[in-house]
């Protein structure tokens, strides 16, 4: 579940700069993803998987691994839907992250 730290820290940073353009729904609805795939994993996917519980828990937490990427490409897209041109910045800021901070 490692992998799951990077992309929740890229979707804190993501939902900052989509708060900063006002928008505040996907925020809010991205841990509703998180939530769905968990389930999704434990009721569908694990029952019918071995029998062993090892195994089982091992597939929640590969879901709750391919949910952060589910979350982070969604907010991939409404970034770059919303004019940032690309999501790493390096040196300059865009000008919208700018006119959040003052």
């Amino acid at each position: 579940m490692l992998p799951f730290m990077a992309t929740v820290c890229l979707l804190a940073m993501g939902s900052a700069a989509l708060n900063c353009l006002g928008h505040f729904a996907y925020p809010a609805f991205a841990p509703i993803i998180l939530n769905l795939f968990i389930i999704a994993a434990a009721w569908l996917v694990a029952p019918h998987w071995h029998k062993e519980m090892g195994d089982r828990l091992r597939v929640i937490s590969y879901s709750v691994t391919l949910a952060g990427v589910a979350q982070l490409v969604g907010l991939i897209w409404l970034l770059k839907r919303n004019g940032f041109k690309r999501f790493f910045v390096s040196g300059r800021l865009p000008p919208a992250s700018r006119q959040c901070s003052s």
